[in-house]
């Protein structure tokens, strides 16, 4: 009798929260999606949330991929999901790999953002009503790093503007602004870390690999835009200027305006 009780109290409390469902969230559609990362060595499968809204801004619409933060999950920032996806863009966030459903490990801001790539490709192939040209990359922290790389690196135009909430210049510039110099104290318990199964942080040719200001430019990543807190823990304002400038294309970081649009949206070059 207990569990028949049991049994029968949970099926209520289930179709309860099953009929409240299209009353809390009336104008956004959800669903669970996964897909192969076919841009990863190791091709690990990838979750994804998909929020679609009822009313679309356009035909075809725009749409965001997004991606977490370091020890975050997808469903961290659903309110700014459901905001968007009101607003009449469609949403498809992603588990990073090595976080949440999905595959894989995390590489520290290297190699996550071929999950970016993916989750484009798996959006617009099974999206119709996506507007392929109209498609942001964006993300916070770890994803702000791994929006900021798809945006570098996308082997054909797919992104067409980027948005990052924090992203560094390279892993080892913002261990040393959090810790100091790598040698003092990151460099010695690195090797116990599980980003050293990857590389030597103590190696400077392998971190300079890991660094993307070289490849910062007008237009690389598109339509750029970078959001940083004044007291973030991971990065100085002074080096998020620096980052912006190259982006921009300034000959210092001294001539760069914070909130000023630098370039051109008719070009990619903003």
């Amino acid at each position: 009798a207990p569990l028949v009780l049991f049994a029968a109290t949970a099926a209520l409390l289930a179709a309860a929260c099953a009929a409240m469902v299209p009353f809390t969230f009336p104008d956004v559609r959800y669903r669970r999606v996964s897909f192969t990362n076919s841009y990863s060595t190791r091709g690990e499968e990838i979750a994804g949330l998909l929020l679609l809204p009822e009313e679309p801004a356009g035909d075809p619409m725009p749409a965001v991929v997004f991606a977490h933060g370091l020890t975050a999950c997808k469903e961290f920032y659903l309110s700014l999901y459901r905001d968007l996806a009101v607003k009449g863009m469609a949403v498809l966030a992603v588990d990073l790999p090595g976080h949440g459903d999905s595959g894989g490990h995390t590489d520290f801001g290297r190699s996550e953002y071929t999950a970016l790539l993916s989750a484009y490709d798996w959006l617009v192939e099974n999206q119709p009503d996506v507007d392929p040209g109209r498609v942001a990359a964006a993300g916070q922290s770890l994803g702000g790093i791994a929006a900021t790389r798809a945006g570098i690196f996308q082997p054909e135009p797919k992104f067409s503007a980027v948005v990052a909430v924090f992203c560094w210049q390279g892993d080892r510039a913002a261990l040393e602004e959090l810790f100091g110099p790598i040698g003092q104290y990151v460099g010695r318990i690195w090797p116990h870390l599980i980003f050293s199964s990857d590389y030597d942080i103590n190696d400077p040719s392998t971190a300079a690999q890991r660094d993307i200001m070289p490849y910062l430019g007008p237009g690389v990543p598109p339509d750029y835009l970078l959001v940083i807190g004044a007291l973030d823990e991971f990065c100085g304002v002074e080096h998020e200027r620096e980052l912006l400038a190259r982006a921009a294309g300034l000959e210092s970081v001294e001539d760069l305006v914070e909130g000023k649009t630098y370039g051109s949206f008719s070009d990619g070059t903003a």
